[in-house]
């Protein structure tokens, strides 16, 4: 598991499309440059002493759950996160009707935002697992608690959890 954590072997976002991921495992997300976050963020960051923003795991395979994460393609968790930490926000009412309220997304063109942001200011990692995807990816969560991961984080951001309550709310508002 050190190799997902090893800084130096981390690749610019930008380019993950060059890699064949179409295998399980786990993948890892870095700020490039902690000055590029929002002042609370960047302070939260900081304090732990970390670039490391995000633990996740593709048990399909990493391409997909990358594209979900990174790409946009269906408002995973993280693109969910990172977004409203950017302080960008879903439509106004986008969430009525919808069976599961957590699952806000934004524009597209907050998307494409959310995306050129995230090619520009991240790096990222994987590696290839087959076993106990889900067993590791807990342990590295509640070890390296990376900021945007909100389960499994013992030291989970508050500032984050409130940032997605709002969007939350935004997104069922009239």
């Amino acid at each position: 598991m050190d190799n997902l954590l090893n800084i130096s072997n981390y690749r610019p976002l930008a380019d993950m499309e060059k890699f064949k991921l179409y295998f399980k495992g786990l993948y890892s997300l870095r700020v490039k440059e902690i000055s590029v976050l929002p002042n609370l963020f960047k302070q939260e960051l900081i304090a732990t002493d970390t670039t490391l923003i995000y633990i996740g795991k593709g048990e399909r395979t990493l391409f997909e759950r990358l594209e979900e994460e990174c790409r946009g393609k269906s408002n995973g968790t993280f693109f969910r996160g990172i977004g409203a930490l950017l302080n960008y926000r879903p439509p106004k009412g986008s969430l009525i009707g919808m069976s599961n309220t957590n699952n806000y997304h934004f524009s597209k063109q907050d998307r494409t935002e959310i995306i050129d942001w995230m090619n520009k200011n991240l790096n990222f990692n994987f590696i290839k697992l087959e076993n106990n995807i889900e067993v590791i990816e807990k342990k590295l969560i509640s070890l390296n608690c990376p900021i945007l991961n909100t389960t499994h984080n013992p030291k989970k951001s508050k500032l984050l959890a409130a940032l997605r309550k709002e969007c939350r709310q935004i997104g069922l508002s009239k």
